[in-house]
């Protein structure tokens, strides 16, 4: 099987480097050199690390409107540097969800036990303590075993070996974890991943990955043992040779498999694959043919129709439902779309965006008569990349990066009123 490098990413739409995974950079700062999470800036989410948003996020903090009251934050404690990238998963199987994390300073693969207290102090466990240059994290369960494992994409130079890994969490609690290589070769810049995204492409049970690869285009690998052990490469459509920005798996077609999407800035095209059930994509169908979209690509079902629609940084393309329908796009007015989540559990999928440094929520309001997304701020301080509920009170919370700092740092829902969406 090829090989390929993981290239790492500067910025939002930053282009490639020839250091490693490419890497949507969701938190880029006028002053950070990463997307993703760096030694002093970010990660695959955003930032915010020492916690405090202008000086009152410990009490909530206060916005300059009045309108808006800032998230508490709440860093986890790390110490580590260079932090790339990170996701969540419940590690240890205890009912929550814990944070995983990779930096190329550190040269480290980790992850955070949630202990359920709100403090700056999350106990750090090891993955591997001796990875170089590790660029980008998924979480998924790659062995079908019920418990989430962990896939990174190394750096590189043309120096050396460059590879996709997955670790598998052998006991479910996160104290054992065995390494096994997906994908590597030697100095071939040829073969540059610049996306990675994990679900069940054939049928089997188990993880596999769909990805967007250097001169082999869009392509899935598939997990052969159902152990994550041994891999397969497949490609998809050679026309994304090169020029594959992004690429994700979802059902669009509602037909209970997942298909891909992938785009194109240079092609300025964004299309659809359907799966036959089986692994094969004998078709691609057009989203989108002058669309000049930036990452990040995303799926949720926007406006609550039962179908995946796609989210970019600025846009939203509303999924027609039928194959032969075109889809139409709508713009999402505000910051660029870093997560999307039922923020004020009100049954519909909200965002959350950054501009200009400032995180903030943008509210789902397509019932009304305007349709346009109410925003309300979050952090002026910190990055958010992520959406989850850490402290497992009903409530989805934020999880970025200090922008000074690039610490990993959670921001907490305050909850609310149903009918203001204030704050309770």
């Amino acid at each position: 099987m090829k090989a390929v490098f993981c290239l790492g990413v500067l910025f939002v739409t930053a282009a490639l480097t020839a250091s490693g995974c490419q890497q949507t950079d969701k938190n880029a700062d006028n002053n950070e050199t990463d997307g993703g999470g760096d030694s002093d800036g970010d990660s695959d989410g955003d930032g915010d690390g020492d916690g405090d948003a202008d000086g009152d996020s410990d009490s909530g903090g206060d916005s300059d409107s009045d309108d808006d009251q800032l998230w508490q934050a709440f860093p986890i404690g790390s110490t580590l540097i260079g932090i790339r990238d990170y996701a969540t998963g419940d590690f240890d199987q205890d009912g929550d969800l814990d944070i995983a994390a990779v930096a190329d300073e550190s040269d480290m693969v980790v992850w955070f036990e949630n202990d359920r207290i709100i403090d700056d102090n999350w106990p750090q466990r090891g993955i591997d303590f001796q990875f170089t240059d590790p660029k980008l994290i998924r979480i998924a369960d790659i062995d079908d075993d019920g418990d989430p494992d962990v896939v990174v994409c190394q750096g590189g130079s043309l120096n050396i070996n460059t590879k996709i890994l997955v670790y598998l969490n052998e006991d479910g609690d996160g104290k054992s974890w065995s390494r096994h290589t997906i994908v590597e070769e030697f100095n071939n810049l040829l073969y540059i991943v610049n996306s990675l995204s994990v679900g069940d492409v054939d049928g089997d049970g188990d993880g596999d990955l769909v990805a967007t690869i250097g001169a082999d285009g869009l392509v899935w690998l598939e997990n052969l043992d159902q152990i994550g052990t041994a891999w397969s490469q497949h490609v998809v459509d050679t026309a994304f040779e090169y020029v594959g920005d992004g690429a994700v798996l979802g059902d669009i077609d509602q037909d209970g498999v997942p298909d891909i999407v992938s785009y194109s800035t240079e092609l300025d095209r964004m299309s659809w694959w359907p799966n036959n059930g089986a692994g094969a994509f004998p078709v691609d169908r057009p989203i989108c043919n002058s669309c000049e979209e930036t990452s990040p690509l995303s799926l949720a079902d926007i406006d609550g129709d039962g179908y995946l629609d796609v989210v970019t940084n600025r846009n939203w393309y509303h999924n027609p439902t039928t194959v032969d329908t075109p889809w139409t796009v709508s713009p999402i007015d505000g910051a660029d779309t870093t997560a999307m989540a039922d923020l004020d559990n009100d049954e519909d999928i909200d965002l959350i965006g950054i501009e200009m440094g400032t995180s903030s929520w943008f509210e789902n309001d397509l019932n009304s008569v305007s349709s346009l997304w109410p925003e309300r701020r979050i952090t002026v301080e910190g990055r958010i990349g992520q959406a989850a509920d850490l402290d497992h009170d009903g409530w989805i919370d934020g999880l970025g990066q200090d922008r000074v700092t690039g610490q990993i740092v959670w921001f907490k829902n305050p909850g609310f009123d149903a009918t203001s969406r204030y704050p309770l």
